[in-house]
């Protein structure tokens, strides 16, 4: 292999000195993609419909929601609905363990790329080729995959077409993300064979909170408020009904007085629900483990899927919008409004997100 030739597979661009995105193109998967398009073509273009429509569902929803959520942030103290999805404990971020992020992670954009490139097949859209992505600071943090898709080609194709060669990689990512919810669900009753109920274990305490000062620390298990048993999530939220401001509250026999936030009583931990194991078995740990990485999937599947449909530029939405657009408008109008859009939307982002770290 001639140095051009490894220029062409390894591309790597730099932000800052610091940041990069490095691009490893390959010819993996091409035939496969050229099959199954072929295959399923039938079955495909009656999805592509509901691929289309759902794309344009979900975009309505999306924005709404980060919209609606800075609102709330402002004006009602609320926390922020959207936040960065890492493997390590940042403040701000949201902590996904390295072995089910990693997993899932790749699976999602796997998912995602690959339909893309089966959908542009069924339009008769080149690929030119795909690939892995990876992007970091110094060293790679966020896997990545891609499909390169013959761009020129793809925009001589009708809107329609267009719409859902777009709308295909989050479309992907809501029918994985049904597909794994159905399966946790057949896996929630295996597990409780072998685990139990007991309690909620705190894994992080707010600063300052009443929890802090009374001496509650990350790795506590609350097994009981008021004299009450709690065994699970529902029975830690429902000790709270009817509290208000300034209440007292028995937690494991510590007496803590409650504050509030966003006019409900605050206590300042995050939980998530502590097991017993009830039958000494291999399989246990094995089943659990399984639990958590179907959860994550499917977790992170929907939210990537969602993401994408955003009106941004880059994104899957905002190429949907664009397209769109252009069939109705003028070039001149619709550059207007992508860049209106774009720049109200990014502000939404950005404040929720810089909000969330602070």
């Amino acid at each position: 292999m001639n140095i051009a030739s490894i220029r062409r597979r390894f591309v790597i661009n730099h932000f800052l000195y610091v940041f990069y995105l490095a691009l490893v193109r390959t010819k993996l998967g091409l035939r496969t993609i050229d099959v199954f398009a072929a295959k399923h073509s039938k079955i495909l273009s009656i999805l592509s419909y509901f691929s289309v429509f759902l794309g344009f569902l979900g975009m309505a929803f999306i924005s709404f929601d980060i919209v609606r959520g800075l609102y709330n942030i402002v004006f009602a103290n609320a926390a922020p609905t959207v936040s960065v999805v890492l493997p390590f404990e940042v403040r701000g971020a949201f902590y996904v363990p390295f072995a089910y992020w990693f997993i899932s992670i790749i699976l999602v954009m796997i998912v995602h790329e690959f339909s893309h490139g089966i959908f542009a097949r069924l339009c008769s859209v080149r690929i030119k080729s795909t690939g892995l992505a990876f992007a970091g600071a110094i060293v790679p943090i966020i896997p990545g995959a891609f499909v390169d898709i013959d761009e020129k080609q793809l925009m001589k194709k009708s809107v329609f077409q267009q719409l859902s060669v777009f709308s295909a990689g989050p479309f992907a990512n809501f029918v994985f993300a049904a597909l794994f919810f159905v399966i946790l669900l057949g896996l929630i009753p295996v597990v409780d064979v072998f685990y139990q109920p007991n309690g909620v274990r705190i894994i992080e305490v707010v600063k300052s909170s009443p929890a802090e000062i009374t001496g509650l620390s990350v790795g506590d298990v609350i097994t009981n408020i008021d004299g009450k048993t709690i065994k699970s999530s529902d029975d830690f939220s429902a000790a709270f009904d009817g509290k208000i401001k300034w209440n007292e509250i028995n937690i494991n026999g510590k007496n803590i007085i409650l504050s509030e936030r966003n006019n409900k009583p605050f206590l300042g931990v995050v939980v998530e629900q502590d097991y017993y194991l009830t039958k000494d078995s291999l399989f246990a740990p094995i089943i659990r483990w399984l639990k958590e990485l179907i959860f994550w999937i499917f977790a992170l599947n929907l939210g990537v899927g969602a993401f994408n449909l955003l009106p941004l530029g880059p994104l899957d939405g905002g190429r949907m919008m664009h397209v769109l657009l252009c069939n109705y408008f003028s070039n001149k109008h619709v550059h207007r409004v992508m860049v209106t859009v774009n720049t109200f939307l990014f502000a939404v982002l950005g404040t929720t997100i810089v909000y969330s770290f602070m």
